[in-house]
């Protein structure tokens, strides 16, 4: 996700607004009611805006403040990503047949793709502990954007992609499949001495043919 430019005017500010900040509390909205503290700080960024009018604030002051608080709404929307990503990595790990999917660059490439995403984490959540001020804290902002555009990635190639519940099907059939065919052939090993030939002969024709479906 590209960030745009600081902006230097209100014009600038809302296009920061609409382009930037109003599609990511939408991505969230979309799964869950959005959280209150994000709505707090985009309730203050126009509080701020407000001012220049109301009270002839500094054009210049209330800008960068107003800036300032709908990046701290992004911080939030990076945060929630990065609990969800890490929550459902849980849920995708458990699944059994993940190895199967794209002779096994599925699951390698998500389980390279989520390392890099706790990594990242690991840093912007650093970075804002290291802040001596809020100002400094919102300096953290341009390390928490890439982990959620890795988050996106996760979720919507990872996931929430349809080849994990083809691997899901898969897997149970194979095991289904290998159960069925070890209880067969020890069943078959228990009337192996009373059989007659013809009646093996017709049994392992239809074993070979099982085995090729």
């Amino acid at each position: 996700m590209e960030i745009p430019a600081k902006p230097t005017d209100i014009e600038g500010l809302f296009g920061f607004y609409h382009e930037f900040v109003k599609l990511l509390y939408c991505d969230i909205s979309a799964e869950a009611e959005l959280p209150p503290e994000i709505l707090f700080e985009i309730h203050a960024a126009f509080d701020h805006l407000s001012r220049i009018y109301v009270y002839g604030e500094d054009h210049d002051f209330a800008i960068e403040k107003a800036y300032s608080h709908l990046k701290r709404s992004c911080l939030d929307v990076f945060k929630i990503r990065a609990r969800d990503a890490a929550i459902h990595w849980e849920d995708i790990s458990k699944v059994q047949g993940l190895e199967l999917i794209d002779n096994g660059d599925f699951k390698r490439n998500c389980i390279a793709l989520i390392a890099q995403i706790k990594d990242e984490t690991r840093k912007a959540r650093y970075a804002e502990g290291q802040a001596s001020n809020d100002e400094q804290r919102i300096e953290a902002f341009d390390k928490w954007a890439p982990v959620y555009a890795k988050c996106k990635d996760f979720e919507d190639n990872f996931y929430q992609s349809p080849k994990v519940n083809w691997a899901k099907v898969t897997f149970q059939k194979r095991r289904w499949k290998e159960l069925l065919i070890t209880g067969v052939i020890s069943y078959v090993a228990g009337l192996f001495t009373v059989w007659t030939p013809p009646a093996l002969s017709r049994f392992f024709s239809w074993l070979s043919t099982f085995l090729k479906n």
